[in-house]
């Protein structure tokens, strides 16, 4: 099984999202066990890296600012509960600090768990090079309209060719973003009509598309177990590796 993961997709464990990072570690045994090939852009790789402390950033800063703070009246501090609150309070803001001078440590030497599982993916990856073939076909693209691609940017057309070239045809491939200019504005679960009809021209397949990697496996590994390294195979063949 081919599959490409957005940008984006690799961000959110930085930022906001839903998701574990549990979601990333299935990424990587299932890479290592030969289960599944990641189409890799050079573009995404870039991307990644260069907005990385941005979305970090957004986040950490209000988390580091939170503060731990209850307001009594006079009258509750008779209570037994007001004296253990207190204490509680104090714990709180003991180990609030201590998980952000942490925290602070490992973003700085780039040692977050997030930050070891995506390195892991992107050496396992198949990286396709950002060619001046690609990107002369991803400015044909935006000079004529077609997506995926927004604000004058060139990065997802720019990875929408290097996956036309790269992805073997008649091959089952999987889509995983949450860009609007990758999914459908009629259904946000479908990808977008032009790339669909589009893919299915010059590569036979349709690919399938999900907008979160939990989605992904609950389609294609729905029995994926790291607690004991289980992978059954996509044919539903059984498959362990000890990882």
């Amino acid at each position: 099984m081919h599959v490409f993961i957005d940008t984006n997709v690799f961000l959110s464990f930085y930022h906001l999202t839903n998701e574990d990072l549990e979601e990333l570690e299935k990424l990587v045994v299932l890479i290592k066990n030969n289960q599944i090939t990641l189409h890799l852009p050079n573009q995404v790789i870039d991307e990644t890296r260069r907005n990385r402390d941005i979305k970090i950033k957004d986040k950490f800063e209000a988390l580091k600012n939170e503060k731990f703070t209850l307001t009594f009246p006079a009258y509750c501090k008779g209570y037994e509960d007001y004296k253990l609150l207190r204490i509680a309070q104090k714990e709180c803001e003991k180990h609030h600090a201590n998980m952000i001078k942490k925290i602070e440590e490992d973003i700085n030497n780039h040692a977050l768990e997030a930050d070891t599982l995506i390195k892991n993916l992107f050496e396992k990856g198949n990286i396709i090079e950002r060619t001046s073939k690609i990107i002369a076909k991803a400015k044909e693209r935006a000079d004529i309209g077609n997506p995926p691609g927004k604000n004058n940017s060139l990065g997802d057309a720019i990875n929408w060719e290097s996956l036309l070239i790269s992805v073997p045809n008649e091959e089952n491939f999987c889509i995983v973003s949450d860009d609007k200019d990758f999914y459908s504005p009629l259904n946000s679960n479908n990808l977008n009509d032009f790339l669909l009809e589009e893919w299915k021209t010059k590569k036979d397949n349709p690919p399938n598309f999900y907008r979160k990697l939990s989605d992904f496996f609950k389609s294609h590994f729905p029995n994926i177990n790291l607690a004991t390294c289980s992978v059954p195979r996509f044919s539903g063949m059984d498959y362990n590796e000890t990882i």
